[in-house]
């Protein structure tokens, strides 16, 4: 079956009349240079697209894991550590390099790239009228990383796991999003990075749902699927 047959979401009955995203690895990512320099202070020297390109394939791993059916909560779990593992760091090293970066994250640094091609979509999906939202498992202050970004406009409902004590991917997360967007759960498309915790959880409360990972997948992949939020307009459009 090709891996980009739009199983799960096209065709559907239901259209799609909003989309509800992820935060962290689908509208924003690290901030690779800051990673880059932190790094170099350890003596290695990484740029900021590599680490892209390492982070991007160490999560299509992850995914991969999961939609195998193997059991991915360590996987995630260790993801940090084991990612500057992987980059060659010893375990003293990654210690100190998951300090800075917990400073970092303090200060409202760490996640804080947005590409322009995600900009320019969200503006396109406003544009057109559709309702945006976000659910993310996060520590309380993800409205405040969006206005920080000069995106927190686009989005009409922010549903902030620290803050209604519930974590993806229990049903009633994504179903709260819903609610106050005042839609069927079938009428909205959610898009997230892990499968296990996004789609699986969107799925089981009755959303539709698309993977992003910008490495291509295996043919293992059977449901939805994007490379970039880019692709989201067209694949509204095509159903």
């Amino acid at each position: 079956m090709n891996p980009r047959a739009f199983r799960k979401v096209l065709p559907s009955i239901c259209p799609i009349k909003a989309v509800i995203f992820d935060l962290g690895h689908t509208v924003l990512f690290p901030d690779y240079q800051l990673m880059a320099t932190t790094l170099s202070q350890h003596r290695l020297k990484v740029d900021e697209a590599r680490l892209f390109d390492e982070d991007c394939r160490k999560r299509l791993e992850g995914n991969q894991r999961a939609v195998a059916g193997e059991e991915t909560d360590w996987f995630w779990d260790n993801y940090w550590s084991d990612f500057f593992e992987m980059l060659g760091l010893s375990e003293l090293e990654i210690g100190d390099i998951m300090v800075q970066m917990a400073e970092a994250n303090e200060r409202l640094e760490l996640w804080s790239h947005i590409s322009r091609e995600t900009r320019a979509t969200l503006e396109r999906l406003k544009g057109a009228g559709l309702p945006l939202g976000i659910v993310s498992n996060s520590d309380g202050r993800v409205e405040a990383y969006l206005k920080k970004a000069n995106i927190l406009g686009f989005f009409d409902v922010v549903v902030d796991s620290h803050l209604v004590h519930l974590r993806k991917p229990m049903t009633e997360i994504f179903q709260l999003a819903v609610s106050r967007l005042g839609l069927a759960a079938g009428n909205c498309l959610y898009v997230g990075d892990v499968y296990p915790i996004d789609l699986v959880g969107a799925w089981n409360a009755g959303l539709q749902a698309a993977l992003l990972t910008p490495k291509r997948p295996t043919d293992s992949f059977t449901f939805t699927w994007i490379r970039s939020l880019a692709e989201i307009p067209k694949l509204i459009e095509q159903q």
